[in-house]
């Protein structure tokens, strides 16, 4: 957008009553004072595109911590020394040295100050450059921090002897301005933390209205009569400072709030000592994104002991409690804030320029935090125990605040959300910490040996701020503006020459007029001739008389004649006067009347404004709660889709580990199952082997060449060989194997042929391989394993079996010993086992070759402390049925 089309654009305009602008204005945007202000919205404008919404300067400063320590009697132990003028010392004190609970830290501030620094010290090296910054039109932030008792109110306010930094930065302002203070309600606040310009007619019918509604005469500039109060009578500072353009008009307006509770109070309510009590306000946000109080009384002031009246009020209303650390302990965090409002004076260097954009606004904020407390040293209840907490909360979201801007500003990829909002307190702050300015912080320590755990907690906030960065403001300037340098003083020249000019005329004029008016009342009363005769023949003495007479009626005549004329013209004019008085009362009533409709006209707009704001303020309540809420949603989110990521990989691993650990089981099972069957079929090849050796031995003995019988019995027993079924056992139960062999049990025919060759021979050797054959051929001996499944006590057998068991009618089946038995298809409660004396689980498989496989685990069971039992297996049978 050009400087013609802003021009052209109807929305654009600019109030006549406001700026009136010189006939010779040219109509189109080449005057230097549009295109200014042109370059300088549009300017602005792409600073606030670029920078998100708010003005960034090139650089930034480090957040400013200077020290202060509060003075002990020279008896008390202390735990704080002062190494030099940028070192703080921190000693443990001589308890929590014997108990090795600390050792001594060295930390770094902007400056410390001593126990012996004076006021004027502290205000010159911290105060004094925030107020030249102010003039400047920057912004600035001071506040003082520490515990309860460690001398933060006296080093913001100070006493009446002993002025702090607060009296001392409004005496230094109102020096420095007071020659280009503008007349009062110049400058008008528009209730959004903005301010209107007023004409000079304006800015004087409010001062009459503020004149008929307080019913009390307008202290005019320097008059002010300075009532009783806190600071009157004390040593007011004489400096000011450099900066200042001569070419503006400034005017100083004040507030005073305290957050208490985690809400804001407004300190100057009016009316608040007469019954009322103190609202909480809203904090809202203006269209530069700056934080304010919505609703905060905001007053002009003229002098510094005007101001000062303002900040004894407000501490009459502020929250003040006596706790067993301080007499006079702050139970709310105190904000006094100080605007500066400046704006350029037009061409003829006396009225300022009627644009609300080019006016500039400048805010130091003093602010005086409470104190934080441990409740085990002050002993807090009730209303002070709740005081206490809402205090150090908010310190601590202030701590919170700004360890996450300076883990913002320090990391690379860091997107931490600085908690602003948690509390009102850090709300206000966030103007300062992501705008522009100056940011300074006093901490004041008490260095009491007794203080030792909470001052540590300070000091190591402290330093940890000034890592902190705020970007840096500009100066402004209003160079730009085309307007002429110097024309303030040429205005008050112009002026003085004129008024001399005038008071020499005035007396020039006076004096002649006089002359004409004396020269003719005196010829008018001129002394009468002669009218002695000389003699009887004296002719000229007469006539002479007659000629003065009528020439005195002559002169009489005229000057009447004037008179009458004067009169009439005198008559005339006071007719015109009262015409024009007539008239301007008739206007005066119209313009008021007016007025008034404009007055009921803007509060009918202000309630609406109102009701726009708080349906404005809820919706962004909402809104916030919502983002809030998201942002917590998100963040469970994203922590539950990590948790369940890291449940899957562990599971994963579980999983693989088990495989790898099932795998490696299975194939060390399957090379001890195949070690075992090569054992058994060894071991079975040579019992074979043997078992035939001595059936061939056997039938040579009994066909006594054993040639026939061996041969037969070989081949016999090679067609009737029969291995045993072997089933290897579980690895956590045993198993019972039995054996069945033809081998293995004697032959009928070949016994009784054996029995009748030993009765008829009666010789040593018979008789030798007689008792042989008769130990080697005995019955296989008994597993005693077998008796751990035969039933106890009462005998009673609890069997589980499948749904679809296969009946198996074997030989090694224990269903033929048992009589009392009880079969079920589920898992047996404790009662059902507390009946029995042993459990039993069948099990039915295929085996490869087609045939079934059952498995019988015997248990034992006991009770348990709950009243439960408690299944052991001791034993398992294998029961497999094969084709011969």
């Amino acid at each position: 957008m050009t400087g013609d089309d802003v021009w052209q654009d109807k929305s654009w305009k600019i109030r006549s009553r406001d700026w009136m602008l010189p006939a010779n204005f040219p109509a189109r945007s080449t005057h230097p004072i549009r295109i200014a202000r042109l370059d300088w919205r549009q300017a602005g404008m792409r600073k606030l595109q670029q920078k998100g919404g708010k003005l960034k300067g090139d650089s930034a400063d480090n957040v400013q911590v200077f020290c202060r320590v509060r003075p002990l009697p020279p008896a008390a132990e202390r735990c704080i020394r002062r190494v030099d003028d940028r070192t703080i010392q921190l000693s443990a004190p001589s308890a929590a040295a014997r108990n090795a609970l600390g050792k001594d830290t060295l930390y770094k501030f902007e400056y410390a100050f001593d126990e012996d620094a004076s006021q004027t010290e502290v205000f010159e090296d911290v105060g004094l450059p925030l107020v030249r910054d102010l003039i400047q039109g920057k912004n600035g932030l001071l506040f003082t921090y520490g515990i309860t008792s460690s001398g933060k109110t006296f080093t913001m306010q100070g006493r009446r002897e002993q002025p702090g930094i607060l009296p001392r930065t409004l005496d230094t302002l109102f020096n420095t301005v007071r020659p280009n203070l503008a007349a009062k309600y110049t400058f008008k606040p528009d209730r959004l933390n903005g301010f209107d310009t007023q004409s000079p007619m304006d800015s004087l019918l409010e001062r009459q209205r503020a004149e008929r509604d307080a019913g009390k005469v307008i202290r005019t500039r320097g008059r002010a009569k300075d009532a009783e109060n806190e600071f009157s009578g004390r040593p007011q500072e004489d400096g000011a400072v450099q900066g200042l353009d001569v070419d503006c008009e400034y005017s100083v307006f004040v507030s005073y709030v305290e957050i208490y509770n985690n809400y804001a109070y407004d300190l100057l309510q009016p009316d608040v000592g007469e019954g009322k009590i103190l609202q909480s306000r809203l904090l809202r946000e203006d269209n530069t994104g700056h934080i304010y109080v919505a609703g905060a009384t905001e007053v002009e002031v003229l002098t510094a002991d005007e101001a000062l009246r303002l900040l004894n009020r407000g501490q009459k209303a502020r929250r003040i409690a006596s706790t067993q650390l301080n007499a006079d302990s702050s139970r709310s965090h105190a904000i006094f804030n100080v605007r500066l409002v400046q704006a350029p004076l037009d061409e003829t260097g006396q009225s300022i320029v009627q644009e609300k954009d080019i006016v500039q606004v400048s805010l130091l904020s003093l602010i005086d935090l409470a104190g934080s407390e441990r409740t085990k040293r002050t002993n807090n209840e009730g209303d002070r125990l709740r005081e206490a907490g809402n205090i150090n909360a908010s310190l601590l979201t202030l701590r919170k605040c700004l360890d996450a801007l300076r883990s913002n500003q320090q990391g690379e990829n860091s997107v931490e959300m600085v908690p602003y909002r948690e509390s009102k307190l850090t709300h206000l702050f966030k103007s300062y910490f992501e705008g522009e300015g100056k940011v300074r912080m006093i901490v004041c320590l008490n260095p009491a040996a007794e203080e030792y755990d909470e001052t540590t907690h300070v000091l190591r906030f402290a330093e940890s701020a000034q890592d902190i960065q705020v970007t840096r403001a500009q100066q402004v300037r209003f160079d730009q503006l085309g307007f002429t340098p110097g024309r303030r003083a040429a205005a008050a020249e112009s002026k003085k020459r004129a008024k001399e000019n005038m008071e020499l005329f005035t007396e020039e004029e006076t004096i002649r007029q006089h002359r004409v008016k004396h020269m003719s009342f005196s010829r008018t009363f001129e002394m009468f001739p002669s009218i002695k005769l000389k003699g009887h023949d004296d002719e000229m003495t007469l006539p002479a008389l007659a000629r003065f007479l009528d020439d005195r009626i002559a002169r009489h005549k005229a000057v009447l004649t004037s008179l009458k004329t004067q009169e009439v013209e005198f008559v005339g004019h006071l007719k015109s006067l009262y015409t024009e008085k007539d008239n301007y009362r008739r206007e005066n009533n119209a313009l008021r009347m007016r007025l008034e409709e404009r007055e009921q006209l803007n509060c009918q707009l202000e309630k609406e404004l109102d009701e726009h704001i708080r349906v404005r303020e809820e919706l962004l309540r909402h809104s916030t709660l919502s983002e809030q809420a998201k942002v917590d949603l998100v963040g469970r989110l994203h922590e539950t889709e990590y948790a369940a990521s890291q449940e899957r990989t562990k599971r994963r691993k579980r999983e693989a580990k088990q495989r790898d650990k099932e795998r490696k089981s299975a194939d060390r099972r399957r090379e001890e199952l195949e070690q075992e069957k090569l054992q058994i079929r060894d071991a079975y090849q040579r019992e074979l082997d043997s078992g035939q050796e001595r059936l061939r031995q056997i039938g040579g003995i009994l066909n006594g060449d054993g040639g026939e019988f061996a041969g037969s019995s070989s081949d016999g027993s090679s067609r009737r060989t029969a291995t045993t079924a072997f089933t290897p056992s579980a690895p956590f139960q045993s198993s019972a194997t039995s054996t069945l062999s033809g081998e293995s049990s004697y032959h009928p025919a070949a016994y009784a042929k054996y029995r009748h060759a030993g009765m008829k021979t009666s010789s040593p050797h018979a008789n030798q391989l007689h008792r042989s054959a008769t130990k080697k051929f005995l019955p296989p001996a008994s597993n005693q394993r077998y008796a751990l499944g035969l039933p106890r006590g009462n005998g009673r057998v609890l069997e589980q079996v499948s749904r679809h068991r296969t009946p198996m009618g074997t030989v090694l089946s224990s269903r033929r010993s048992f009589t009392k038995r009880k079969s079920i298809t589920r898992l047996p409660t404790a009662e059902e086992l507390r009946k029995c004396a042993t459990y039993q689980l069948e099990h039915q498989e295929a085996t490869p070759d087609g045939n079934v496989k059952t498995l019988v685990y015997k248990a034992n069971h006991a009770p348990t402390c709950t009243g439960g039992r408690a299944v052991t297996y001791c034993d398992v049978e294998t029961l497999i049925q094969a084709d011969p």
